[in-house]
C-alpha cells in the first residue's frame, strides 16, 4: 500500500469531501482558498470515521516555488499508489466580463494549468516508475465548458497531451486516467478507498 497525494485542493468541488475523508491522502494546494473543502471534509466525520486528521501541504501552485515544492513532495512520498490531480476550470474565474479579461491574467491561468500538470505528472512518473504500479487521475471540467478562445485552445492542447502520454505511462506499468469530478465521485462512492 502506497501513499496517496491530492493536488489542487482549491479547485475541488465541495461534494468530494467524503471521498477525500475516506482516502486520507496528502492534500496539496492553496489552503486559504480551500477552507470550504476543509469544512466539507470535517462535516463528513462519523462515529466510524472520526479520525479525519489529514496532512495538508500549503503551496501556491501558480508559482515556480510551489511547483518545485509539489515535485519534491511527490519524490519524497514514494511509494505512491495514487495521485489525484484536480485541474482548474478551463476559463479563468474573475469579476471581469469574459470579453474584457486582461490578457496577462488569462495567460497566467493557462500557464498555471500547463506548468502544474507537466511538473506534477513528470515527478510522479519518475517516482512511480520503479514500482511499476500506480495510478495518476486527472479530474477536469467537461471540455465543452470552455468559452474563451484561450480556454478552448487549452482543452485542445490537454487532449493531445493526454493522448500522447498514455502509452508512455502504460509502457512502465502505470495508469494515467482522466475523468470529470462528478463521474469520478459516482464511480468511487461504493469502493473502499482506504486501501
Amino acid at each position: 500500500m502506497g501513499n496517496k497525494i491530492w493536488i489542487g485542493t482549491e479547485w475541488c468541488d465541495q461534494d468530494i469531501g467524503e471521498i477525500i475523508g475516506r482516502m486520507k491522502p496528502i492534500l496539496c494546494g492553496n489552503l486559504s482558498k480551500s477552507l470550504d473543502l476543509k469544512r466539507a471534509i470535517e462535516d463528513c466525520a462519523t462515529p466510524l470515521n472520526e479520525d479525519l486528521s489529514l496532512q495538508w501541504r500549503d503551496m501556491d501552485l501558480s508559482t515556480i516555488i510551489g511547483q518545485a515544492a509539489l515535485s519534491d513532495l511527490i519524490r519524497q512520498s514514494a511509494p505512491i499508489s495514487h495521485v489525484i490531480h484536480v485541474v482548474p476550470k478551463w476559463d479563468l474565474e474573475t469579476d471581469f466580463d469574459s470579453k474584457t479579461i486582461p490578457l496577462d491574467m488569462e495567460l497566467r491561468h493557462v500557464r498555471l494549468s500547463i506548468d502544474t500538470l507537466l511538473s506534477a505528472t513528470r515527478a510522479a512518473y519518475v517516482t512511480m516508475s520503479p514500482y511499476k504500479n500506480g495510478c495518476y487521475t486527472l479530474l477536469t471540467h467537461p471540455q465543452n465548458t470552455a468559452e474563451s478562445p484561450l480556454a478552448i485552445g487549452l482543452t485542445g492542447w490537454f487532449e493531445k497531451w493526454l493522448k500522447a502520454s498514455l502509452k508512455m505511462w502504460e509502457d512502465v506499468g502505470l495508469e494515467l486516467k482522466c475523468s470529470t469530478q462528478e463521474a469520478w465521485i459516482a464511480q468511487l462512492s461504493e469502493l473502499d478507498l482506504s486501501k
